[in-house]
């Protein structure tokens, strides 16, 4: 638990720094709640995961010592962590982008609505199709 906690705090430090850093410029309106972010980003975690078949609970394990890695601003696994949220951030703004095309669309609405999650994980299922699984990162190998 302790190291979702973790983890869940440096996906949050990213993304709020991506947030600010956009603030001047027109920011993604897809990206404006974090709860829909942790999602994508859990979600995009699990798939690369279960598809390397590689233990996600073992990483989450080593995460629970912030002292092995968020007090190195260079560690690899900070790096990881921000090369994956990237992804899972891009797969969010694709299925807010194809939605917002609709002519009913309300942006309220779309965090509201139960097939957002599957859309989502639809754009998800894409990146394996364009960067090989073996290619995608891990949080520590």
């Amino acid at each position: 638990m302790a190291g979702i906690y973790f983890l869940c705090s440096e996906v949050h430090s990213i993304w709020k720094a991506k947030r600010e850093a956009e603030a001047d410029e027109q920011a993604s309106a897809a990206l404006e709640r974090r709860w829909i972010v942790y999602f994508a980003f859990g979600e995009l975690l699990r798939m690369i995961y279960e598809r390397k078949g590689d233990s996600l609970d073992d990483d989450l394990s080593f995460l629970s010592n912030p002292n092995k890695w968020m007090t190195i601003a260079t560690h690899v696994t900070r790096q990881r962590i921000n090369e994956i949220l990237e992804m899972a951030m891009t797969a969010l703004e694709q299925a807010y982008g194809r939605a917002s095309v609709a002519a009913d669309f309300k942006h309220r609405n779309w965090f509201r609505s139960t097939s957002t999650l599957a859309d989502i994980r639809g754009e998800l299922k894409v990146i394996p199709k364009y960067r090989p699984i073996s290619d995608l990162p891990t949080l520590r190998r």
